[in-house]
């Protein structure tokens, strides 16, 4: 559980009238490098937590209590772009979301993740299905639990 000093979401509830107005422009800022650098490939459910790392961020909160703007600058597009990057570079799960909205990406990520199972976890042809749009679970006309490249699919 984050300490209530380190929560992003109570640094943003406690700002001041004129701290809040500083972080609406950043904040806006924020969203609109997050667009420019990675489109709609950021899920939408990372939104608040992004704003809880911006908010949590250093240099923001400086520039939120003080105004100052040699680290910060709403209206500076390279210095947002540069920390839209960072903090969405920081966020682990961001960066998966960013990864797992490749098709490719995602194809190869869950093939490492069925290649990477134990038989007894393995989950049964009729539990693989239709994953992703594809026929999962058969090679070479027979059905098998594993996937392609697997030690034990030839078996």
């Amino acid at each position: 559980m984050p300490s209530k000093l380190t929560d992003g979401r109570v640094t943003i509830d406690n700002l001041t009238s004129t701290e809040r107005s500083r972080f609406e422009a950043i904040k806006n800022a924020f969203l609109v490098q997050q667009a420019a650098l990675y489109g709609d490939r950021v899920a939408e459910i990372m939104t608040q937590p992004l704003l809880d790392d911006l908010a949590r961020d250093a240099r923001v909160f400086h520039h939120l209590v003080t105004g100052e703007c040699s680290e910060v600058d709403p209206a500076d597009r390279e210095i947002m772009r540069r920390i839209t990057k960072e903090v969405i570079e920081g966020n682990e799960f961001a960066v998966r979301s960013i990864e797992f909205s490749d098709e490719a990406r995602r194809r190869q990520l869950a093939d490492e993740y069925l290649n990477a199972l134990k038989p007894t976890q393995c989950p049964s042809p009729l539990e693989l299905g239709q994953y992703d749009g594809r026929e999962r679970g058969t090679e070479n006309g027979s059905e098998t639990v594993f996937g392609r490249g697997h030690p034990q699919a030839a078996a």
